[in-house]
Formats: C-alpha cells, structure tokens, sequence
C-alpha cells in the first residue's frame, strides 16, 4: 500500500447545485504541549469526528477542512477504515463518499452491460475475439496516476465507478465515473486527471450525470472524453483531453426519458493499447440511451424500496445473539481501551438484566 495520502483534486467537493456544503473542521493543535501528541491520538480524534458525522448523515458526501500536518498523522489509518476518500492539500479538504443505492445498483448493471458484450465479442473466432478474451474489469478500485508528478510527490488517487484493463495494463484503458453529487464540471476534472495523468493511457473517459438530488431538475447526461496529440514542433506532440460528447441527454428535466435511440458507441479498438495493431476490423460496443434510463428507474425503485418504502412489511423480528466477542490481541490498539470500558459497562447491565438475546 502506498504510504503517501490521497490526493484527488476537486472530485466531489461541491454539491450538485454547485454550492459547497458546510465545511467540518478539524486542526491539529499547535500548542507545544501538544504538538508531540502520538499519531494515535490524532488518528482516533480525526477518526471520531468522521465516525459521528458519517453515522448521523445519509449524504453521499461528507466533507472535512482538516490541515496538513493533522491528515498526514491519520492517511494510514483512513486507508484502513474508509471505503472511498480524497484528500486535496493544496486545499486541504478532505472528502468522504459513501455511495447510495442509486448510484452502486445503476453502476453496476451499466458495468455488467459492457462486461456482457466484450464477453460476446470474445467468444467469436478471430483476432477480435482473441482481443476481447484478454479485457478484464478492475471495478472501482484505486487507480494511482503518477505520470508527470514531480518526483517525490505523491501520485494522484481516485477510485472510478468502473474501468476496463487489457492484460498486464498499468493503467485501465477506459474509465467510467458516475456524478451522483459532484457538480457537473468535476466530471471534467475527472477526465483530465485520468487522460493527462496517465500519459494518454486512459484512453476514453465515459462520464454520466444522474443528478438525482437535484430538485429543480431531473436531467441525466453523458459526457465522453478522449486524448488528443497536437503536434507543437517538428518533433514534439502535446497531450490534450478532448471532449467528444458534451453533456447529451437522455432524460429531459421532467424525468421523461429522451434521445431514446441514441448510443454511445465504443470501439473495441477503444479498450486495447497502443502496441495492438489498429488493423483490427472494427467491432463496437453500443450502450442505449434507452438503457441507461431503464437502469436509472430501475435503481431509484431500487432505493425506495430499499430505504423509505412505508409499504413494505416489515420481516418478523427473530431473536437475535451476538457474537462472541474477540479476543483483545486481535483488536486494533487504537480500540483496545474503548472495548475495555464497553466490555466493563457490558458485564454490569448483564448482572442487572438477566438477558441472553437482544
């Protein structure tokens, strides 16, 4: 694991209305007395803080004004209990996703969607049936994009909704990021950190806008991103992003669905390096727009009745018994004393109340 913190510049550090939420803030004190403090206990005030907010929101994001000298103490220990997180240090704001259901149940079909053609393509005979066989998902694990970073400094780091490898890639060769609170514009950001960063590896960056917690408007777009080489000199090429599609809709802001037979059209070619010659006959991947908006309704039911369908009866409450608990050599330092203390309270209640099941 990498020992540097994350830095993600700019994803999801505004509402979908473009309106930054209120900042939660957290600075190591600075008083010489303090200043030694372990890292321990700057990990677990940081790690309190965080634990409360998150357990009392249901927002998709969470964000945190936390200095420098305070996240640096804490990176290894937020690595190892958050699922996915950013940290700018220019800017110091640290930002916590925590995906609904919308957002994981619409990813996840468009995921299983593109998994499910490239699998067809690879069962036909041929040489693009054999480079289909060698495509692989990596899902939304971290991608560190350290091409042209000074070295030294630490890579770039974000987790994408999906992305898709060739064998023995070091870097996925088509990105998927699905903006469920970012504003519209991040989703920018996000290309031009996977196109520049990773040399032109990434090769296409596919970016779609649910926007499902605005109110005013229910308009869901797909934006596509590619490199672009500009020849500067005789013997110099410029990297660029391009956008190839900008913001086109299928769904209007009613929540009617739109532009119903249009496609996003990938080719095959779009999922192989460079070494792989182009001479490939042409093989594309379509994704309706027409799915996307049957997957997107199909999510948001998904979530109404996942967490505020009143409609739904409720399963019989069965007895329920814990767990026994660990052992303390296998707990993590950082939790001894507070298990202690709860172990403590837990065995006094237990003589009051003669109660085996919850």
């Amino acid at each position: 694991m990498e020992s540097c913190p994350n830095r993600s510049p700019g994803h999801g550090d505004e509402q979908r209305n473009g309106t930054s939420p209120r900042l939660r803030v957290y600075h190591r004190s600075t008083n010489p007395s303090t200043e030694t403090q372990s890292s321990k206990d700057a990990a677990t005030e940081v790690l309190r803080i965080l634990e409360t907010t998150t357990q009392t929101t249901l927002k998709p994001l969470v964000i945190f004004k936390i200095d420098r000298k305070a996240y640096y103490s804490v990176a290894e220990r937020l690595e190892q209990t958050l699922r996915y997180f950013d940290y700018d240090p220019d800017r110091e704001i640290l930002t916590i996703r925590m995906p609904t259901p919308i957002h994981e149940f619409f990813t996840a079909s468009l995921n299983r969607y593109i998994e499910r053609q490239l699998e067809s393509i690879a069962s036909r005979p041929g040489e693009a049936g054999e480079v289909a066989s060698k495509i692989e998902s990596g899902g939304s694990s971290r991608i560190l994009l350290r091409e042209g970073i000074p070295e030294g400094n630490c890579p770039l780091q974000h987790h994408p909704d999906g992305q898709f490898f060739y064998e023995h890639g070091k870097y996925p060769i088509v990105v998927l990021e699905i903006s469920y609170s970012q504003a519209r514009k991040r989703l920018r950001k996000l290309a031009q950190d996977y196109i520049l960063y990773s040399n032109g590896n990434i090769k296409l960056v596919i970016g779609i806008d649910i926007n499902y917690k605005n109110k005013e408007s229910q308009e869901a777009t797909v934006s596509l991103w590619r490199p672009k080489y500009t020849r500067q000199d005789e013997d110099d090429d410029v990297l660029e992003v391009e956008q190839k599609m900008i913001n086109h809709p299928f769904r209007a802001s009613n929540g009617e669905a739109i532009n119903e037979t249009d496609n996003i059209h990938i080719d095959l070619r779009d999922f192989s390096p460079d070494e792989i010659p182009r001479s490939i006959e042409p093989t594309m991947l379509s994704i309706p727009f027409g799915l996307l908006d049957h997957s997107l309704r199909r999510a948001e039911r998904r979530q109404q009745e996942i967490e505020v369908n009143p409609s739904v009866k409720p399963e019989p409450q069965t007895k329920k018994r814990k767990l026994s608990s660990s052992s303390i050599e296998e707990l993590d330092p950082y939790d001894e004393k507070r298990f202690l203390e709860k172990e403590k309270q837990v065995a006094a209640r237990a003589e009051r109340e003669d109660k085996d099941y919850l």
